[in-house]
């Protein structure tokens, strides 16, 4: 985010809830929580153990994301984004 408000809570909060949660997962984030579902998906990509399996991953939602490269006000920061894979 911009000044202090930045999506690292956000991402830890995902990952808390990714580990205590069995079965299925939806992931929804709004605003500063899109983009820390963001930031969780960039450090599963770094340590894919940390990551659940996908198949339990069923639907991820993001919307309001500053991140979002259509016109996301933080679009253009450093490490912002998703791989275009």
């Amino acid at each position: 985010g911009t000044g202090t408000v930045t999506p690292k809570p956000s991402s830890s909060r995902v990952q808390t809830a990714v580990d205590a949660t069995p079965g299925d997962l939806i992931l929804v984030g709004y605003s500063v929580g899109a983009a820390g579902i963001y930031d969780r998906l960039r450090e599963w990509e770094k340590q894919p153990v940390l990551a659940p399996d996908p198949a339990r991953v069923l639907l991820i939602v993001t919307f309001g994301n500053p991140e979002n490269k259509f016109g996301g006000r933080n679009r253009t920061n450093a490490g912002t984004g998703l791989p275009a894979e």
